[in-house]
């Protein structure tokens, strides 16, 4: 159906676009990282090795995204929008798992459910199943593939397709629209260097089809918003200069394009932080990820010119772990051991192992409170992150200046709040 048919008939209903769009609930998650029960043929070594260097709770994962749909099912959204990195490493297996076992009951309650590829979803060399301490590939989608697996959910209800990539235009309802944003590398990922390329860009065919569809939205009276896997805005001071990767290449150029075409706000995911940052007319709400600290959903409602947007936690009641800790220990443990293990890897091996090991504490515990979001860096935790610094700049200066810059900058919380909000969308012209 066109867009200007479409339009006719929402005007031959009696309904503006305008008024049609003047209230809306939606669901929004990220990063779910589905690792179908199937894959892992035996517990062991394998696995353990994997969690170990990125770490999630993956085999915790079926439980708790069955966890996030039920609470997404008792709230009644319109509809529910995934920001990419749907699965561990794109194993097809996977993306059927999820869709046919945990999407379908979304779907079949009512509620609409729009997905785009994170980086981890498509032709990914590192698809494999663990068996004891052997791994072996399985097979990963290719772009047209994925768009097939997830016909019911955003590719089959797009009203345009950018035949360059895998981002389309939906019509949420009379009067909004979604943008949805391919910007991943897939066709650089390398099955014979097993590489899969994490930093995304949009193509310049695609900067042309995301022009062209906020042209038609203007011309048709839609309010446009829009949704990707990368962030379109920084986060945190110093995120370009040392985990750029996370943010689309000319990120700057991307977010001020999107904002003069009237787009107001981009639902991003990627870093697993749950913080939402302003650049000139654009906001990006990021989503953590569901199977790393803090475990966030947002849900979200449009009225009028206003968007308000608040954050539930998943409780993982019912979840156990060898380690005797709770659901929000453990998750926080992985969170903390990730970036230690990142710091460990940094600082250089002279470093006394005392030193090292207070500034792999007090960053990870900065990460941390980056990645809950609303982050207040305290007395407490300032004293700590001097005295840490001051110890590492007897041993290395260069080091202490970037555990310091980065160590603030993760508590330094960019406007506006994170996880409670109302932002102000233009008005519709």
């Amino acid at each position: 159906m066109s867009r200007r048919i479409l339009l006719s008939l929402m005007l031959l209903a009696g309904i503006s676009a305008s008024a049609a769009a003047g209230s809306m609930k939606m669901a929004v998650i990220s990063d779910v990282h589905m690792m179908a029960p199937s894959l892992l043929k035996q517990d062991g070594k394998a696995l353990d090795d994997y969690i170990a260097s990125d770490r999630k709770l993956l085999r915790e994962g079926p439980w708790l995204v069955r966890e996030a749909f039920a609470r997404i099912v008792e709230e009644a959204p319109d509809v529910l929008l995934i920001s990419g990195d749907l699965t561990k490493d794109g194993e097809t297996v996977s993306h059927l798992y999820l869709r046919d076992s945990c999407l379908a009951e979304v779907r079949r309650a009512g509620i609409r459910v729009f997905v785009v590829p994170g980086n981890h979803d498509v032709n990914n060399p590192h698809a494999v199943e663990f068996d004891g301490d052997r791994t072996a590939r399985v097979p990963s989608p290719s772009a047209e593939e994925f768009a097939q697996i997830y016909a019911d959910y955003g590719y089959g209800d797009a009203i345009a397709r950018d035949p360059h990539s895998l981002s389309y235009v939906a019509q949420l309802a009379p009067g909004l629209r979604l943008l949805c944003l391919d910007a991943c590398r897939y066709e650089d990922n390398s099955f014979e260097e097993n590489t899969c390329i994490t930093d995304g860009r949009l193509k310049r065919e695609t900067l042309r089809f995301i022009k062209e569809q906020a042209r038609a939205a203007r011309e048709d009276g839609q309010r446009m918003i829009a949704m990707m896997h990368h962030g379109t805005v920084r986060h945190w001071k110093w995120q370009t200069i040392v985990m750029g990767d996370y943010l689309v290449d000319n990120w700057r150029r991307v977010s001020s394009l999107l904002g003069r075409l009237g787009i107001d706000v981009v639902f991003t995911g990627h870093f697993h932080s749950h913080d939402i940052s302003t650049r000139g007319r654009l906001t990006d709400v990021e989503t953590g990820s569901l199977v790393s600290y803090p475990a966030p959903m947002r849900f979200v409602e449009i009225d009028g010119d206003s968007m308000k947007i608040r954050t539930e936690l998943l409780s993982g009641e019912g979840l156990s772990f060898p380690s005797g800790n709770s659901f929000e220990q453990e998750m926080l443990e992985y969170a903390d051991g990730a970036m230690r293990g990142v710091v460990d890897g940094i600082i250089p091996e002279k470093v006394s192992p005392a030193v090292k090991e207070r500034s792999c504490a007090i960053l990870a515990k900065a990460y941390t409170a980056h990645l809950r979001g609303d982050e207040v860096m305290s007395a407490a935790d300032e004293a700590e992150l001097k005295e840490a610094v001051r110890e590492l700049r007897g041993e290395t200066w260069l080091y202490a200046f970037i555990l310091n810059r980065v160590g603030r900058n993760f508590w330094n919380d960019l406007a506006p709040a994170d996880c409670e909000t109302e932002l102000e969308l233009r008005p519709l012209k």
